[in-house]
């Protein structure tokens, strides 16, 4: 999340996210801190989204991008050596904190006839990992799933975007950031999963 952050002030993109951890807080680079907009947290209740929607409804902002990251773990502990209250807050996250903002930013992008989604998963291509990851993991590649047949003919664009684990992040973030831009029809409504090399393929 920081790295990406960070990539986009300095193409010049005003951002709304959460901070980052206190191990990566995220420290906008010179001349872009005006352009960053910390958020306390990603909204994860109705309410919350619809604070988000209605800060920019009357500011008059134009919603161009939203951009779900998700970064799963490959290690991880068993499920059944993980704490109930960690599972819930797992859920309430990676679950909560993908559909609610996602809901009023299409309903934004819908009511301005323009905008993307992109659905960006840091990692983890052919990978298996620890059942509390896969939760989120799965919900992100599922929902893309679904919003890329029911938006195919709406005026905003969807898209997913994945890569192995080892993958340069440089070379990956450039490859989103040219694809986003370009917005043509062929990288819609679909899985662009990135080699790390020139070639890329992608899947419904």
């Amino acid at each position: 999340m920081t790295f990406l952050v960070k990539y986009l002030l300095e193409q010049n993109a005003q951002v709304w996210a959460p901070p980052g951890q206190p191990e990566a807080q995220i420290i906008p680079p010179k001349g872009t801190e005006e352009a960053f907009h910390p958020l306390a947290q990603i909204p994860r209740t109705p309410l919350a989204a619809r604070a988000l929607m209605l800060d920019f409804k009357n500011n008059q902002r134009t919603l161009d991008y939203h951009l779900h990251i998700y970064n799963p773990a490959v290690q991880g502990k068993s499920l059944g050596e993980i704490s109930a209250t960690v599972i819930d807050q797992n859920i309430d996250t990676s679950i909560k904190g993908l559909v609610f903002p996602l809901r009023e930013s299409l309903t934004y992008m819908l009511a301005q006839e323009s905008g993307s989604v992109a659905l960006v998963i840091l990692g983890g291509m052919n990978t298996i990992f620890p059942p509390l990851q896969s939760i989120g993991y799965g919900a992100v590649q599922e929902v893309g799933r679904s919003l890329f047949s029911l938006y195919q003919n709406e005026g905003i664009a969807v898209r997913g975007f994945q890569a192995p684990a080892d993958v340069d992040y440089g070379l990956y973030l450039d490859y989103i950031s040219s694809v986003l831009r370009e917005n043509t029809g062929k990288t819609r409504g679909r899985w662009n999963k990135f080699s790390g090399k020139t070639g890329l393929f992608g899947l419904r």
